[in-house]
């Protein structure tokens, strides 16, 4: 995607990478968290696989 700023010419570049639900839980657990839920986007149902999107809320102990 190209954007112009006082008439400079920038390219923007998105990369995307799937991560598997293990995935994520195994890295929230190995920064010290206690607590891996998921989500469906914008919602408090489980993911499934029609979700494009999925949220995940940890618990850091004190």
């Amino acid at each position: 995607m190209d954007f112009e700023r006082n008439g400079e010419v920038f390219q923007e570049v998105h990369i995307q990478r799937a991560h598997s639900n293990e995935e994520i839980c195994e890295a929230i657990r190995d920064a010290g968290f206690t607590s891996c839920t998921s989500y469906d986007s914008y919602t408090l149902d489980r993911p499934n696989k029609q979700s494009d999107r999925v949220h995940y809320v940890a618990i850091m102990p004190d």
